[in-house]
């Protein structure tokens, strides 16, 4: 249609009635370029907000484990040790991790 329309106006006609085909071709294949750039974009951007999603489900959950563990630290449920093991982290963390809550 926009080929046609140009021609109608006499924009570009004696190119756009030489060269038709090749215009279309050309239209087509950059149609087709820009429409797989922006399904592969689209796809991108989901795979990085899965990412997102998940890397914060897995902060959630080592901040509510620390939570529990300081917790019981606290009511002397468990020892230093043990929510040093249980946390994975060193006894020193442990330590300013329980300060930074008072």
């Amino acid at each position: 249609m926009t080929i046609d329309e140009c021609i109608s106006r006499g924009i570009l006609s004696d190119f756009l009635s030489e060269n038709r085909r090749k215009v279309e071709k050309v239209m087509n294949l950059d149609f087709t370029f820009e429409r797989q750039l922006e399904l592969t974009r689209k796809e991108e951007r989901e795979l990085g907000r899965e990412e997102g999603r998940e890397e914060g489900r897995e902060e959630g959950l080592a901040e509510g484990r620390a939570a529990i563990a300081l917790s019981l630290l606290k009511k002397g449920k468990i020892t230093l040790t043990e929510a040093s093991e249980e946390l994975g982290i060193k006894e020193e963390k442990v330590r300013e991790m329980l300060e930074e809550k008072h």
